[in-house]
């Protein structure tokens, strides 16, 4: 856990107020999880919510449903995240950004982090994810996403 806060810290210490986006997003996406266990190649769909929080940090939603989990009840997940883009050009924010959270699944909490690449167009956003959730290395899920982020107006 002390990493974890650990990390956090490092990533608002890095964010500029100027990589800061414009305003809310809203997305889905597809992904893997590439873990061993517990849900070697669980595949799932998800949406999720940006918005702005402060500076250049956002608040970073997620709700995911495994659909290969339907008969055993553990379909679901939560993930709470803060994310920031650290690096910039001027005016213009990274594609790069990196974040750290919660995450929620079947009674469990643990803390995770994530980095992304978004690529930087106007209203519709195409990005790429990896996220780490878990303390336990054996046990941790590694899952890569890729989808697609709408500007709300």
């Amino acid at each position: 856990m002390k990493r974890f806060l650990a990390v956090a810290c490092v990533l608002l210490l890095l964010a500029s107020p100027a990589a800061a986006q414009s305003g809310p997003r809203l997305g889905a996406y597809y992904g893997v999880d590439l873990a061993a266990l517990p849900h070697p190649g669980d595949q799932h769909l998800g949406l999720l919510y940006a918005a702005p929080a402060f500076g250049a940090v956002e608040w970073y939603s997620s709700l995911e449903v495994f659909f290969n989990h339907l008969a055993d009840g553990s379909v679901w997940q939560l993930s709470i995240n803060l994310r920031a883009r650290p690096w910039h050009s001027g005016a213009t924010p990274s594609p790069l950004y990196v974040g750290a959270g919660l995450d929620v699944r079947s009674g469990t909490f643990d803390p995770g982090m994530l980095v992304g690449v978004e690529v930087p167009a106007r209203a519709t956003r195409p990005f790429l994810e990896f996220r780490l959730f878990g303390t336990d290395i054996d046990r941790a899920s590694y899952d890569v996403i890729g989808g697609l982020t709408f500007a709300l107006h």
